[in-house]
């Protein structure tokens, strides 16, 4: 019963009859555990995930090669690398599962070096990487942008028959994509596009990173005419080109796509839905898909409470933080980043302070420059601008421009051509060559009279050769 309900995809549930398993007496195998490990992955949940791991040194099965398997993906999925990496490193026996579980779990989490470490390793041991394990390692070799060995895995791949395996190429077409080679993906995809709804996928990911919709949308078709059924990452791989070219018309079929297919209860569904609408400006709409969501995660909240910032609703932005706290889900940087800008456009001074410290006593996040962009720009539209430079002077990374330039576009706005001056001789000493922030010093000392201070800084912008970037093209 607990296999079929975790088969099921119902973790929640399959944990609650281990519980009750466990309460009525009922003894426990290593097949049982195998089985309910990996729900504490999923509903990321490592305290209980823990506790099973207990569980499995008390009845001395921590020697099963399943067993240790589900653990490793069971830590992984919960962030926790440095155990899984220590419990892989203490199994006698380990099988391609072992490999690929930790491989996928160091990209997981964004340890591309790791991940592909592991791999090597694996190669040097004389072990020969199946279709999986080369799946697995294609992502951190994009990421890491090791191109050519890309290609060599790829050729590697090809000689050792696994080009047309639907986990490879999809891989394969990824690692393209990403280094913007449509035409070798395209040519995968040609030869191996009636495997798999996964492949197309990859090829529409491809074209919706390259900001090609028609492509993306014919791909769609196409997959759809050789009878696949576009499933929940198809949906979350086209909705982000709605975003960008604010084309909230396809956005809303493809919702309703969504609905008839019933993947109302798919979290990542719903989070690229809500993106959707937020950055069409339709924020009530996403809203009402957070209302219906049954399961929400860190992602569904940064979505709202950046919308609401981004629209001067960043009291009511401050309610969804304290919601996501009473639902115990965890915040990361992004959550603060938020919240912080979200205090910075409705002049909350006090509050984004309040969270900074919080951020980092609490949760020991450490701040990078994103979260000391939004303090000092909190400072600066409060007016505090001696306090925004203090800020400065005391960060652990030092100032890139954009939070230089921050300040200096308050000091205009208080007439504080004393900061000014400390501002742009950083922004000087850093050789920036934008002339934007040149400008706005020499506009500083013109509000100011001093006329012989604008004459020297327009000179340095002669000097140097700078000059004013050329404006994109807009879709507004």
């Amino acid at each position: 019963m607990i296999c079929g309900t975790m088969q099921g995809g119902d973790w929640s549930e399959g944990l609650v009859l281990f519980r009750r398993m466990r309460s009525e007496g009922f003894g426990i195998d290593s097949a049982i555990l195998a089985t309910v490990i990996p729900a504490c992955g999923r509903l990321g949940a490592p305290g209980l995930g823990m506790a099973l791991h207990g569980l499995v040194v008390k009845f001395g099965v921590i020697g099963d090669l399943c067993v240790a398997n589900a653990l490793i993906d069971m830590y992984c999925k919960c962030g926790d690398t440095q155990i899984a990496d220590r419990l892989f490193r203490t199994m006698e026996f380990k099988d391609v599962i072992s490999w690929s579980s930790l491989i996928a779990g160091y990209l997981q989490n964004n340890e591309f070096a790791k991940s592909l470490g592991l791999f090597v390793e694996k190669m040097e041991s004389g072990l020969t990487p199946n279709s999986v394990v080369i799946a697995s390692i294609m992502p951190s070799v994009s990421e890491l942008k090791l191109f050519k060995l890309g290609k060599e895995i790829h050729g590697y791949a090809v000689r050792r028959g696994h080009e047309r395996d639907r986990f490879v190429a999809s891989a394969v077409i990824g690692f393209y994509c990403k280094n913007g080679l449509m035409r070798e993906a395209e040519s995968i995809f040609r030869t191996v596009s009636d495997g798999d709804i996964a492949i197309g996928n990859s090829m529409i990911t491809g074209y919706a990173l390259q900001g090609d919709l028609d492509s993306a949308t014919t791909t769609l078709r196409r997959i759809q005419e050789m009878g696949f059924r576009p499933d929940s990452v198809t949906i979350v791989s086209v909705l982000p080109l709605c975003n960008r070219f604010t084309m909230i018309d396809q956005g809303k079929e493809l919702h309703a796509y969504a609905t008839r297919a019933e993947f109302g209860s798919v979290v990542s569904v719903n989070n690229s839905l809500m993106d959707m609408y937020c950055k069409c400006g339709f924020v009530e709409f996403a809203k009402k898909i957070f209302d219906t969501m049954t399961e929400r995660n860190t992602v569904t909240y940064n979505i709202v409470i950046t919308a609401l910032g981004m629209h001067g609703r960043g009291e009511e932005g401050i309610e969804f933080f304290d919601h996501m706290k009473e639902q115990s889900i965890e915040p990361d940087k992004v959550t603060f980043i938020a919240l912080l800008s979200a205090c910075s456009h409705a002049r909350l001074l006090e509050k984004g302070l309040s969270f900074y410290n919080f951020m980092i006593k609490e949760y020991g996040i450490c701040p990078d420059k994103e979260h000391y962009s939004c303090i000092v720009d909190l400072y600066s539209r409060a007016g505090r601008v001696d306090d925004a430079w203090d800020f400065i002077e005391k960060m652990l990374i030092e100032p890139d421009v954009d939070v230089l330039g921050s300040l200096l576009g308050a000091c205009r706005v208080h007439k504080r051509v004393d900061i000014a001056e400390l501002v742009g001789k950083q922004i000087y000493e850093r050789g920036h060559e934008d002339p934007g922030y040149y400008i706005l010093l020499s506009n500083i000392y013109a509000d100011a009279g001093r006329w012989a201070d604008v004459m020297r800084v327009r000179e340095t912008i002669l000097e140097k050769g700078l000059k004013k970037k050329k404006a994109g093209n807009s879709w507004v």
